[in-house]
């Protein structure tokens, strides 16, 4: 018996040892720059990706290698404006979805997100088009603004008792409680949390664990797939709350606050009227995607405004100046079309996504048949490609000082390149749905 396992561990051994010679030596991508470990085996990337740091990484990689650095066998990062807006990410791109990197985030179902077949994609984003219109969005704005008096009201707690404000998470009491409301038509209960705490923030956080480990290591999303029920962490945790939140919007008639139409019920009108059959797993996912990714990326751009106009308070009066003098009535609730025409305003939020970069995921495609050929390298056709926000939003050369909270420099004449370049919601028919 311990003859066959070592020679079973033999076998292992010289098959693990022939790939990585192939990937080194004899791989169509083994000319691309890039770290050797990286080009012999995933597990550099993979390590990287649990430490969360991965794409600062690979950005610093690209600045002493260039704009193209392999960082996994069959994997390449591209650091090239014109590739990313024209190509890769571009609404008739032929680049679609890396299915490794997206199949991790079904769980029990797809979602909009995780689709990967263009058409399916489509036809799904059409029934949610209504829900994130402008007009619609534009009809929330009464519940929004409740929704903000409540915050105040929980933050004036802290000063009162002269308490430090947790921003991180309060940020996130904000944007769950107004991602809940967009999408289902109630609240969740994250405003009346008194350490403003949601027990939904961990299982965000733990979320992006697991789905890194799925991606690289398939098998154990098959297993804590029949598992969850027992184990309840991650993707059931989540959903319990997406669960709640349908349940609601189905038993109650009358949710609505103002004109506009929460999320799932424009979704399920529109899936009726063209005759879309709406599953129940993929509605779950779908709204787990929107209380996860609208909590996160929206508590983080406002957590860095917050916290970065604080550390610059001459900056905050002047912001302060421009508002009361548009709005001098400060119990106003100004119309988001007025709050637009403000110059410091809208170069502030500008400027914070920008800096937060919330979507800072390497969104992977996948090089269609035929190849592609990237100056002087060419990629065979299934060669994943990837490229993060971050390195066009932090990009020098664009942005002076990249990582510093600089508004003004949105209220300069000439602001073309900044613009192409401030990719914080990604480009292309693939861009994220939420970003008005």
């Amino acid at each position: 018996m311990a003859g066959l396992v070592a020679y079973a561990a033999l076998i292992a051994t010289f098959f693990i040892v022939g790939r990585a010679v192939r990937n080194l030596f004899f791989h169509p991508l083994r000319k691309i720059p890039g770290p050797r470990l990286a080009a012999a085996t995933s597990l550099w990337l993979f390590y990287k990706e649990m430490k969360a740091y991965s794409d600062e990484e690979v950005f610093n990689l690209h600045k002493r290698l260039g704009p193209l650095v392999r960082i996994a066998p069959n994997e390449v990062s591209i650091c090239d404006l014109e590739a990313y807006r024209n190509v890769i990410y571009s609404s008739n791109t032929t680049f679609l979805k890396s299915p490794y990197y997206y199949n991790a985030f079904d769980n029990p179902g797809g979602s909009v997100f995780s689709e990967t077949n263009k058409a399916a994609h489509s036809a799904e984003k059409r029934l949610l088009s209504h829900a994130f219109s402008r007009a619609n969005l534009l009809g929330m704005q009464g519940l929004l603004y409740s929704i903000c008096d409540r915050w105040i009201k929980q933050l004036d707690k802290y000063v009162k008792e002269n308490r430090p404000i947790p921003l991180w998470h309060a940020s996130q009491c904000f944007t769950l409680e107004a991602t809940s409301m967009f999408s289902y038509g109630s609240s969740n209960g994250s405003l009346e949390q008194e350490d403003l705490l949601h027990p939904l923030f961990l299982a965000f956080e733990n979320l992006a664990v697991i789905v890194t480990v799925f991606q690289r290591l398939p098998i154990v999303q098959i297993i804590l797939g029949k598992l969850q029920t027992l184990i309840p962490f991650g993707f059931p945790d989540v959903h319990r709350g997406s669960r709640k939140g349908l349940a609601k919007l189905k038993s109650q008639k009358d949710h609505q606050d103002g004109e506009g139409l929460v999320m799932f019920e424009s979704m399920t009108k529109k899936a009726a009227e063209q005759h879309f059959d709406m599953d129940n797993d993929r509605m779950i996912s779908n709204g787990s995607l929107m209380l996860s990714a609208g909590t996160g990326t929206t508590g983080l751009s406002i957590t860095t405004a917050i916290f970065s106009l604080a550390e610059q308070p001459d900056l905050w009066r002047e912001l302060q100046g421009e508002l009361l003098s548009a709005f001098p009535d400060p119990s106003a609730t100004p119309d988001v079309v007025e709050l637009e025409k403000i110059p410091l305003l809208e170069a502030c939020v500008k400027e914070a996504t920008r800096v937060a970069v919330p979507i800072r995921g390497k969104h992977p495609r996948e090089v269609p048949e035929g190849g592609w050929k990237y100056k002087e390298y060419f990629l065979p056709a299934k060669t994943v490609i990837s490229a993060s926000p971050l390195f066009h939003c932090h990009d020098e050369h664009v942005f002076e000082d990249p990582k510093m909270f600089k508004p003004k420099r949105w209220l300069k004449n000439d602001t073309k390149i900044m613009q192409q370049s401030h990719l914080v919601f990604s480009s292309g028919s693939r861009m994220c749905i939420g970003q008005k």
